[in-house]
């Protein structure tokens, strides 16, 4: 059975874009988020696909679109560990075509609608949020985009993990604790 997992980097004020970009840029999460999704597969909003603009390497890309077809991007791709990417047009249908591609590990990459979407189907089992040590808002920073809060009675926090510019937490659905 596969893992369906939410991973995430949010501002304290759960900030987590702003115009289509991630406010901050912390090589050490990117780290992270590549070392934590390698090998697995990734689903993004169509907006979230855009902001990065391309496939990622070594994962299973899929895009939730409505309006638009990135299975095309497969020819763009070379070599061996290039990132493979399917379109679907809602994230059920997401998490079927990783399914159906034997994908064990699968990550709900965002955006905020794909997150707040996830979360009230209960999709998925675990949460790895990295916490960003700033809020993004006010005159400086204006964040448009937020990750929805969660029901704390139904989630456990099993890892922290402290870095200097950010705190992962790991946490699991309760349901899903055997």
């Amino acid at each position: 059975m596969e893992e369906i997992s939410i991973i995430a980097a949010c501002a304290k004020n759960r900030a987590i874009g702003e115009n289509g970009k991630i406010p901050w840029k912390i090589p050490e999460e990117t780290a992270h988020f590549k070392h934590t999704t390698m090998g697995g597969a990734v689903i993004f909003g169509r907006k979230t696909f855009e902001g990065i603009g391309k496939p990622l390497p070594g994962r299973f890309n899929v895009v939730i679109s409505s309006t638009r077809n990135f299975d095309s991007l497969n020819k763009e791709q070379k070599g061996v560990n290039a990132g493979k990417i399917k379109t679907a047009d809602s994230l059920e249908n997401a998490v079927a075509l990783c399914r159906n591609a034997g994908c064990s590990r699968i990550f709900i990459c965002g955006g905020a609608q794909v997150y707040r979407e996830a979360l009230e189907k209960k999709l998925c089992g675990r949460l790895i949020i990295s916490e960003i040590n700033e809020n993004f808002s006010g005159d400086i920073k204006k964040a448009d985009a937020f990750f929805p809060e969660i029901k704390k009675s139904e989630w456990r926090c099993e890892k922290k993990e402290i870095h200097e510019k950010f705190t992962v937490f790991s946490f699991a659905h309760i349901e899903t604790i055997h």
